[in-house]
């Protein structure tokens, strides 16, 4: 009986831990080869890697392969968002069918990599692509990302912290009162503006006579009361689109182009 209970919880750690593994590989190591360009023994080197980075800095990276990567900054941008990663983190994507390759930074990630960090991943990564060792253009992405993470940021007490900088996550009570101290603001400067239209439209003053602004003809009764307006005219205003960059709902930026 003792065998029998023994074997059962023993077949039921071994269910569960594969069933963990198989979960944090699926969650965890974020590595989309979808053309073929990593070994097994590749992936499971990037992979801890990667691991290493997301437990560290609370972020996801993700590398990503596509054959369809002409427009590698889009490609990109929507398996990133569209796949739940979170709101900080990277992206790596590459696709040897059309030569392109992209850099997504995202959320707080934007501001940790610079023009210059980015400019070391782009030049080690056009390298070793160029050469056809895209395992190794992974590796460089991954040991640049961690450098300048380690050098640029940090986490304490669980969040972020981007050049001395804490990077809280807004809540929503806290964009509410954002919402609502804008709209106050809004209302008070449209009272304000409309006060002094008003002020300038009532500018009727009656004249105690006619001869204060009448010189080429005669009226019958000089004292009558009269009103004496002055017309401004103002310009209308014609409404301008500005484009920005926008990406759903998350900010991101980065650096791509061919190999």
């Amino acid at each position: 009986m003792r065998k029998v209970i023994k074997y059962t919880i023993l077949s039921f750690i071994c269910i569960l831990v594969f069933t963990l593994a198989v979960s944090a590989a699926d969650q965890t190591y974020h590595i989309y080869d979808n053309e073929g360009l990593f070994t097994s023994e590749e992936e499971q080197t990037l992979s801890i890697v990667i691991k290493e980075i997301e437990t560290e800095y609370k972020l996801d990276v993700v590398i990503l392969t596509e054959s369809s990567g002409y427009d590698y900054k889009y490609t990109a941008t929507r398996f990133y968002e569209r796949n739940g990663f979170s709101k900080n983190g990277l992206i790596l994507f590459v696709s040897l069918n059309s030569r392109t390759y992209y850099i997504g930074t995202y959320g707080e990630t934007d501001k940790i990599f610079n023009s210059s960090s980015l400019d070391d991943i782009e030049d080690e990564l056009k390298t070793d692509m160029g050469a056809g060792k895209y395992a190794l253009a992974a590796a460089h992405f991954l040991a640049n990302s961690k450098s300048t993470l380690q050098s640029r940021a940090k986490v304490v007490d669980g969040q972020l912290v981007v050049d001395g900088q804490l990077v809280k996550k807004t809540t929503f009570g806290e964009v509410l009162i954002q919402v609502l101290i804008i709209t106050a603001i809004s209302l008070a400067l449209a009272g304000l503006v409309l006060s002094v239209f008003v002020k300038k439209m009532n500018n009727a003053r009656p004249q105690k006579t006619a001869a204060n602004y009448v010189t080429d003809f005669d009226l019958a009764v000089s004292r009558d009361l009269y009103l004496y307006s002055t017309v401004s005219r103002v310009p209308r205003q014609t409404s301008k689109s500005s484009g920005g960059r926008s990406g759903g709902g998350y900010s991101h930026g980065g650096r791509g182009g061919r190999f």
